[in-house]
């Protein structure tokens, strides 16, 4: 009857371990991926250094922000869908105006959302003659 005992309570301080080890590391694993997720969101720079690449996007009229994330990773200009939605939201942009863009590797997410809500066109420069 001894070692029957004995052989139960090792068995339930096993499992007792096996439990505060997986509850252990599961914490450890979201606290880690929560932390990376929010500095990638803070410190993630455009895909490309330099001059970047040319990237011809097509925004659809109505498009939701979820779809233009997946349009941005897609088309290689962002890394990760959920990090730029986040990132499009904290640039304050509300309004993605349809219309074919070109778009750059080296653009940051801000850049983008910029030039997606119109609010970064550039002035054209005419050259005057002289006469």
């Amino acid at each position: 009857m001894k070692a029957k005992n004995v052989i139960v309570l090792v068995i339930r301080l096993a499992l007792v371990v096996l439990f505060i080890l997986v509850a252990f590391l599961s914490v450890r694993w979201v606290v880690g991926n929560a932390y990376d997720f929010g500095y990638r969101i803070f410190t993630e720079k455009s895909m490309d250094e330099g001059e970047g690449k040319d990237v011809v996007v097509l925004i659809r009229e109505n498009m939701s922000e979820q779809d233009l994330a997946e349009l941005m990773v897609d088309k290689g200009l962002a890394k990760s869908k959920w990090v730029f939605l986040v990132q499009y939201k904290l640039t304050g942009m509300k309004e993605i105006k349809s219309g074919t863009y070109t778009l750059n590797t080296a653009m940051t997410t801000h850049d983008i959302a910029v030039t997606l809500a119109g609010e970064g066109e550039e002035e054209t420069e005419t050259e005057e003659e002289d006469g």
